[in-house]
């Protein structure tokens, strides 16, 4: 049915229901209920790496084309339906033969059971499959060279083998046969994918939805491939039709509220999550994804407008995800938001805990290094404060500010003369913050000795020099500098 193909399997499933209930004893919708699954059970694998909806999928599959055997003995594609079984579930290669062969005895011959019995070798490394489905193609193209579904399968068998573009060659021979043949432009896109050639893959892509425009494999991967290249607002886009597409299907509306996060487009990520969330399947299967999501972009939003009910719904959902979510699924980037949206609501004990778990789990976020030190600072966990402002400024030796950090938090430490060297460090970088001035002047009034005094001098000179124009907002510091110095000369 080509609403599988197009990965339309709620419409397929919804067809083919119907005329089963009309006709159950017709073994070929067992068939192809059972090819709908397993088409599902090939989407699961390649977006999400999915092993146990692929497993759950598959066994459905199953028992259709059992089903469909019990119908009728001697049709022989759910014979084949249940060697593709073997071969993806069990991966018994012997089974799968005995059940593929039964097949093609049942087909003598028959073009159309040859390419599915090759299909079904092509999409497993199991056994001596990709031999078996060469030998079968090989077969078909003898009786009939220019068959371009044969030329087009002969392409995936060299697609399956890792050579690129031998199976380019045949899938560029199957279009020249027939051109409109949307499948052989969707799978030369793969195959140049694969090969690393992205822009002649998104033309390939592009072809195949010209040819087909509603060939949901082709949008779902040039949405991925956008996607990948940081085009994210064309993925977005795509990702929309693709679920329009395929009548609102849980795994594509997923995709697509990834793909309104990756485009900044977080107000409509937030609507589709909560129309996701009143959806009693969808939230069933992808609870704690939608509650991490909805976290994420009430954080980002809320930031961007300086909305503080955004960062209370940010945390609300966060506290949500880490209750449900099994702590073997929690990655670095939970981590990271839950422990800005929490420092957000001043809870910065908390916030620093998350955030080194964060650098614990990701140790190249040394982005988070200072504010981990500025959490620390708040609660005047001085030492700690000291220990992340130092990773600061080793990780960024340019950051002025890491500098200026660390020795404010070295002052309120005593340590004086260290802290004096980050302020020097601090002026080396940017001579024109004022108030490095300042705290560089205090550290050296501390270190002013009876023998070696005056120390601070440079520094409130040039303080008083630099805020001349902003007496106003420095009104009390330029008087604590003009004093020191009428003091000590």
């Amino acid at each position: 049915m080509i609403a599988i193909e197009r990965e339309d399997f709620k419409k397929a499933e919804t067809v083919l229901q119907k005329l089963l209930n009309d006709s159950p004893k017709k073994p070929e919708l067992y068939y192809y209920m059972g090819l709908n699954y397993l088409g599902q059970a090939d989407e699961a694998m390649d977006e999400d790496n999915d092993v146990v909806s692929q497993k759950k999928y598959l066994e459905k599959a199953k028992g259709y084309f059992e089903q469909g055997v019990n119908a009728s003995s001697k049709y022989a594609l759910n014979y084949a339906g249940l060697g593709s079984y073997n071969l993806q579930s069990t991966k018994d290669f012997g089974e799968a033969k005995k059940n593929l062969d039964k097949a093609l005895e049942l087909g003598e011959d028959n073009v159309k059971i040859l390419l599915a019995v090759a299909e079904f070798y092509n999409q497993s490394r199991v056994g001596n499959s990709i031999n078996e489905a060469t030998l079968l193609l090989t077969k078909v193209i003898t009786k009939d060279p220019k068959n371009p579904d044969a030329l087009t399968a002969l392409g995936d068998n060299w697609l399956e083998q890792n050579v690129y573009e031998t199976a380019v060659e045949y899938y560029k021979k199957a279009l020249v046969i027939n051109p409109k043949l949307a499948k052989a432009h969707y799978m030369m896109g793969i195959a140049l994918l694969k090969d690393k050639k992205k822009n002649e893959a998104a033309a390939a892509f592009e072809e195949a939805i010209v040819q087909d425009g509603n060939l949901g494999p082709a949008y779902r991967h040039l949405a991925k491939l956008y996607y990948d290249i940081g085009m994210f607002e064309e993925s977005k886009n795509l990702y929309k039709k693709y679920v329009t597409m395929t009548e609102n299907d849980p795994r594509a509306r997923m995709l697509y509220i990834n793909a309104l996060y990756l485009a900044k487009d977080y107000a409509n990520a937030i609507v589709e999550i909560q129309n996701a969330l009143g959806d009693k399947t969808l939230q069933e299967q992808n609870k704690p994804a939608l509650y991490r999501m909805l976290g994420y972009s009430n954080y980002e939003l809320g930031t961007k407008n300086q909305d503080s009910t955004k960062i209370i719904a940010a945390k609300e959902a966060m506290d949500m995800y880490f209750k449900i979510v099994p702590a073997d699924k929690i990655i670095s980037k939970d981590y990271e938001y839950y422990g800005k949206i929490l420092s957000g609501r001043g809870l910065y004990a908390e916030a620093a805990s998350n955030l080194e778990k964060a650098v614990g789990q990701d140790p190249k976020l040394t982005n988070l290094f200072e504010m981990i030190g500025n959490n620390y600072n708040i609660l005047k966990q001085y030492d700690k404060a000291a220990e992340w402002y130092k990773k600061a400024v080793e990780a960024y030796p340019k950051n002025a500010a890491n500098f200026f950090y660390y020795g404010r938090v070295l002052k309120n430490l005593n340590n004086y003369a260290l802290a004096d060297s980050m302020f020097r460090r601090t002026l080396e970088i940017n001579k024109n913050i004022p108030e490095v001035y300042k705290e560089a002047a205090f550290v050296n009034t501390k270190m002013d000795t009876a023998d070696s005094f005056g120390k601070a001098r440079p520094y409130y000179e040039k303080f008083i020099e630099i805020t001349s124009d902003k007496a106003d907002k420095y009104k009390s510091e330029i008087f604590t500098a003009h004093y020191y110095l009428c003091t000590h000369y």
